[in-house]
């Protein structure tokens, strides 16, 4: 469903800002149909740790980008949609180049790590 070009504007790329609020959302995305995702199932059978995973995912993404600088190592690319996607997706490594950010003064006086 998520692949699908009857859903989805542009529906092969990753693009996030498409699951913005309504009132924040490009124009060019009015016509996705973002209800036919449902990472997390429905009903009886839903996710009971869902609110649980998704508090942690912020926290750990938080910290994260807050530490570390981010890019892709030299001479690698990553490409979405060679992944097989059936339940999960197939899972292959990822090189990044991580470094850690040198915080200001502003942010090491404001009680951050």
């Amino acid at each position: 469903m998520a692949m699908s070009e009857r859903n989805f504007h542009r529906n092969k790329e990753f693009l996030p800002d498409r699951f913005l609020p309504d009132n924040n959302r490009p124009v060019r995305y009015e016509m996705d149909r973002r209800n036919v995702l449902k990472p997390f199932g429905l009903g009886a059978r839903g996710c009971l740790g869902k609110s649980v995973a998704l508090a942690e995912l912020r926290l750990v993404l938080a910290r994260l980008v807050w530490t570390f600088d981010l890019k892709t190592a030299p001479g690698e690319q990553i490409n979405w949609l060679d992944l097989k996607n059936y339940v999960v997706v197939q899972k292959r490594p990822i090189k990044i180049r991580i470094k850690l950010r040198k915080l200001s003064k502003e942010d090491s006086t404001s009680g951050q790590p």
